[in-house]
């Protein structure tokens, strides 16, 4: 008698089995196999299938890490940051041959550890905010013949732009119909990586806010709603703050902090921004107008612009000797800091 041998595969084999009164009615007599090999190749596939996809996994992530390493220069965005800079021209493209370069700023050094907030100082037009644009990698695609080192590695804008935080007009673009939490949230939610989960996010707003001493009005709204009063000016600009201190950059720049708020205001702000900076290895430029005596002496550093020139670069109780050796003394009765706000005065 003859045997012939049908082949099923596995899921096929499954549905036979739950037919058991089924019977074959042919004259020969046949027997059901199960193909095995079926099962080890199914098997197999999907073994493969998940070191594919483990590879694919580890593959992407290494040129993430390869990607943000370029971004920074090679340098960990969580270390603190040493900056020398030397300007020697920063120009406006021409865009005919003929045309004349407006040059922006010209012979500019310095440098600034971490642990520092930089004041910048100087009238309108100095060229305060050009300087922070470029140190910061926001050139515009303007001309800039010089170099930025961090931590000792020359680094180009699109490096420094990804390793910087750049804020202007601290409080001027907030949203007024949200409370203060939920503004710093928000902006949590856009530059924190993905890979950050709720709590941990929220934890870091709560801590931030507390940082910068918002606590207290976390949930009352930028514009104070129907019945309430909107924030003071000095809270709109710690909120700013706030904002940019989530991003957990190193390096921080400050266009025009203290523009809007009063003297007692701007020195708490200037004074816990430099407290901050002290704790956590902040390396900070900061600009100003026309700051005051008490206000100038809590810097560490300043550097005074006048037209797009350096004036000074340093601490400010060096600079008696420096403008003396000038041929620019102290007169009697006039204090180091008007004397040197009046140099920075074009045609003063």
């Amino acid at each position: 008698m003859s045997t012939s041998i049908i082949r099923f595969s596995p899921s096929e084999f499954f549905l036979l089995e739950k037919l058991s009164e089924y019977r074959f009615s042919c004259q020969s007599e046949k027997k059901i196999v199960l193909d095995t090999s079926q099962v080890d190749y199914q098997k197999k596939k999907k073994e493969r299938r998940n070191v594919t996809s483990k590879k694919q996994k580890n593959y992407h992530k290494e040129m993430a890490e390869d990607d943000e390493n370029k971004e920074s220069g090679g340098l960990g965005l969580d270390s603190s940051f040493k900056i020398d800079f030397y300007i020697h021209t920063y120009s406006k493209k021409r865009g005919r041959q003929d045309e004349k370069r407006e040059v922006f700023l010209e012979n500019i050094e310095g440098h600034v550890e971490p642990g520092t907030v930089c004041a910048v100082i100087g009238p309108r037009d100095s060229g305060k905010d050009r300087l922070l644009q470029l140190l910061s990698g926001r050139t515009n695609k303007h001309v800039c013949l010089g170099e930025v080192h961090v931590n000792g590695t020359r680094l180009a804008a699109p490096q420094m732009r990804a390793m910087t935080a750049y804020l202007r007009n601290a409080g001027s673009s907030l949203i007024g119909q949200t409370t203060v939490e939920e503004s710093v949230d928000f902006t949590a939610r856009l530059v924190l990586p993905s890979n950050v989960d709720d709590a941990s996010r929220k934890t870091k707003v709560e801590r931030v806010l507390e940082e910068v001493q918002l606590t207290n009005v976390k949930h009352c709204r930028i514009d104070g709603g129907v019945k309430n009063e909107p924030i003071s000016a000095e809270d709109r600009v710690r909120v700013g703050l706030a904002q940019v201190l989530v991003e957990n950059k190193k390096m921080i720049f400050l266009d025009e902090l203290t523009e809007g708020l009063d003297l007692l205001s701007a020195e708490r702000v200037v004074r816990d921004i430099i407290s901050l900076a002290e704790v956590k290895l902040l390396t900070v430029f900061v600009t100003l107008e026309h700051p005051t005596k008490l206000l100038l002496e809590k810097f560490q550093k300043c550097l005074f612009l006048s037209k797009g020139h350096q004036l000074y670069f340093g601490r400010v109780r060096n600079s008696v000797d420096f403008f003396t050796r000038l041929g620019y003394p102290i007169p009697e009765e006039t204090s180091i800091y008007d004397h040197i706000l009046g140099l920075t005065v074009p045609d003063a």
